[in-house]
């Protein structure tokens, strides 16, 4: 049995990759598809809501936790992603499979592209402030590695 990590101890940089794989496998699943294929295959429809749905739900939390760091179009983009996870949440029943389809089409590349962005400015951040530790600052882990 595999561990889920609780909530709370997840970071932004779990959300978003959460987000890039959901957007991945979105990709994945319709990249054979044709507009009506997708309208005629339940599966294939259900999985891209369930991972909207995820999308939504990460980036709310991306959300709660950074909203005053990130900028105006990825603040913007974030909102959009957990509006749409409420509108297929709370309307399951009528979700309008045109609608999922145009934003797969027309919407969720420029998520990804703002996502990956957001992923490389995390690992940025975190690479200079690795860099940023001196000698005096980084744990001592001693000449002969613990002999």
């Amino acid at each position: 049995m595999t561990h889920k990590p609780r909530l709370e101890d997840l970071r932004v940089e779990d959300f978003l990759e959460h987000i890039q794989a959901s957007i991945n496998r979105i990709f994945l699943y319709t990249e054979s598809l044709s507009k009506q294929d997708f309208f005629s295959n339940a599966m294939a429809q259900d999985a891209v809501v369930r991972n909207f749905e995820i999308i939504g739900e990460a980036a709310h939390h991306v959300l709660d936790q950074c909203k005053d760091i990130v900028s105006k179009d990825d603040l913007a983009a974030l909102k959009n992603a957990y509006r749409m996870r409420n509108v297929l949440v709370h309307g399951y029943f009528g979700v309008d499979h045109a609608t999922v389809w145009d934003t797969i089409q027309a919407d969720l590349p420029v998520l990804k592209q703002q996502i990956d962005k957001m992923i490389e400015e995390q690992d940025t951040v975190k690479k200079h402030a690795l860099e940023a530790l001196t000698d005096e600052e980084a744990p001592d882990i001693g000449d002969d590695f613990g002999r």
